[in-house]
């Protein structure tokens, strides 16, 4: 009969999050990406909504290397998809990229912010920040 050995150590989950490369040790198996996002990286924009995977508050994008960089979904080398973090367990990401609403806050600050500004522009002082 054969146990797992004491000096093999479990290796950390090892993923690209926030433009770095991290590291995740002694996790359960079956704590999810959004209690990790939330609790640990301190990344609050990805709510909890259902926390059963229906109603899409929780949704991520998760990236890999695409075999075939003209296949649907691929961008860049990467094969993107979307999934519910409340679902998704936190060692499904090793060797993979995790993206969030807050990765898209820095991509589109410039870009989006003067339409995210119209309403209160033309709206008056009820709408301003």
């Amino acid at each position: 009969m054969s146990t797992e050995s004491s000096s093999n150590p479990i290796q950390p989950i090892r993923f690209f999050h926030r433009g770095k490369i991290v590291d995740v040790s002694g996790v359960h198996p079956t704590r999810s990406v959004l209690d990790w996002l939330r609790e640990d990286a301190r990344c609050t924009g990805t709510k909890e909504g259902c926390n059963e995977g229906d109603c899409g508050a929780c949704t991520v994008v998760i990236g890999e290397l695409a075999t075939d960089a003209h296949a649907p979904g691929a961008v860049d080398g990467l094969q993107l998809q979307t999934v519910n973090a409340c679902i998704q367990f936190l060692p499904t990401l090793h060797g993979k990229a995790l993206f969030t609403v807050e990765d898209l806050k820095g991509q589109c600050a410039s870009q989006c912010k003067p339409k995210a500004d119209a309403p209160a522009k033309h709206a008056g002082p009820m709408y301003s920040a």
